[in-house]
């Protein structure tokens, strides 16, 4: 009696089995007209459709490059002295003129103090030297010691001309007369040798003055120089920009010619990439390029203004620049970008996904939809192929409807049935 029960068991499974299968069958195979072309065990076959349309194609590149600055400058330190204090940080927006060190200045004090005290000397004598020089002929001993010799002369040429009167009247020896000829050559000759000392008293006199200017006008100058580094022991901004890099910190020792940091301007920006040698080929300056920040989808729109002449020979890379406006805002300088370079732009076109297209030995085809539940082999010619699209140059119009799916089971009057539709986008 157990037996039977599990050979009846064992009947009914299969028989459930047998009726299930003949049921699917049934239901998931649709009704096939004569003549139609199916798979292998006679069912339809299932694809997807799609409807041609006319649209732009695009051949583009794409790319991430990076955010750079078209302006940048070193700062290097005009004075020397320990760093105080650096008010503002790396990734700083700073305006021009805008103070972002101190370097100590009592150094330069110390040495402007020491420079006044031997300007304030210099000074005094100028003074005196100026007094002793324009006072010359009044002040001076040796014109009042001209003068007296040019009286005791006067003097003694009255009295030759008495005693040439006297010598004429037999009154006095003629010795007496060159006596007094001899006198008036010997006051002579001693007024030329004061004349001379005055004269070369008086010129070094006005030597000594053009020496103490002109080491005044050195120490004006010198003065000068100190008080220019003084203002420049307060490092400030050359333009309005962004802080790249900060040499030095607080601290540290600045000397003449230092870098101390790096500033770009941020008004003026490029984005910048490396492209393969193949890619290099294709663009050319003046290119469209869309722009899309780290983080934001705002799309900026730019062109390529410079791209290398030639490639590393080890890498086979070479670099583009993009020259695009951004809002300073909205500028991380050194912050990574999305590059599309648009290379063609070609206006309604008839274009069909690249899944549509089955390539034979010598042709491409599709699969035209030809009444509700057909499809017909059609040969048609390509264009460009540009993000899984391909231009169809003839064979296609727009608003027919072709197959996109299970493309390389179709054949010419393949019978089908649609698991979805699509319109051209």
């Amino acid at each position: 009696m157990e037996k039977l029960n599990i050979k009846t068991t064992i009947i009914i499974m299969i028989v459930a089995v047998i009726g299930y299968m003949a049921i699917n069958n049934f239901v998931l195979t649709p009704e096939t007209p004569e003549g139609a072309l199916k798979d292998e065990e006679g069912r339809k076959l299932a694809t997807e459709l799609y409807t041609v349309v006319t649209k732009t194609l695009i051949e583009d590149l794409n790319y991430l490059g990076t955010v750079e600055s078209e302006t940048t400058a070193v700062v290097s330190s005009k004075a020397t002295g320990n760093i105080l204090e650096i008010y503002f940080a790396e990734g700083t927006l700073v305006n021009a003129d805008e103070i972002i060190m101190v370097i100590d200045q009592e150094q330069l004090l110390a040495k402007k103090e020491s420079v006044i005290k031997k300007q304030e000397t210099l000074t005094s004598q100028l003074d005196f030297l100026e007094y002793e020089v324009n006072g010359f002929n009044v002040l001076s001993p040796l014109v009042a010691k001209i003068a007296s010799i040019d009286e005791n002369i006067d003097y003694q040429r009255e009295e030759l001309l008495k005693l040439e009167a006297l010598f004429e009247s037999g009154a006095v020896a003629k010795s007496k007369v060159d006596q007094a000829i001899h006198q008036i050559n010997l006051l002579e000759l001693q007024k030329t040798e004061v004349e001379t000392s005055k004269r070369a008293t008086y010129d070094q006199l006005v030597q000594e003055k053009t020496m103490v200017q002109k080491q005044l006008e050195e120490i004006d100058a010198s003065l000068d120089e100190i008080n220019l580094s003084i203002e420049e022991t307060n490092v400030k901004a050359p333009f309005d920009g962004q802080i790249r890099q900060l040499f030095m910190s607080e601290g540290d020792l600045a000397a003449v010619g230092k870098p101390m940091l790096s500033i770009e301007k941020i008004s003026d920006v490029k984005v910048t990439t490396n492209v393969g040698e193949s890619d290099l080929s294709k663009i050319q300056i003046g290119v469209k390029a869309e722009v899309v920040l780290s983080g934001s989808e705002k799309i900026y729109i730019g062109e390529v203004v410079y791209k290398s002449s030639s490639v590393n020979p080890k890498t086979r890379i070479g670099d583009i620049e993009i020259k695009v406006d951004i809002p300073e805002n909205k500028i991380v300088i050194g912050s990574s970008a999305k590059i599309r370079l648009i290379l063609q732009q070609t206006e309604q076109q008839v274009v069909i996904p690249a899944d549509a297209v089955k390539t034979l030995l010598d042709k491409e085809v599709v699969y035209v939809l030809d009444g509700d539940d057909r499809v017909h082999e059609r040969e048609i010619i390509l264009g460009t192929k540009s993000n899984g699209w391909f231009q169809v140059i003839s064979g296609l119009t727009e608003r027919e409807t072709i197959a996109i799916k299970n493309i390389q089971s179709l054949q010419n009057g393949s019978e089908i049935y649609v698991i979805d539709r699509r319109n051209g986008q």
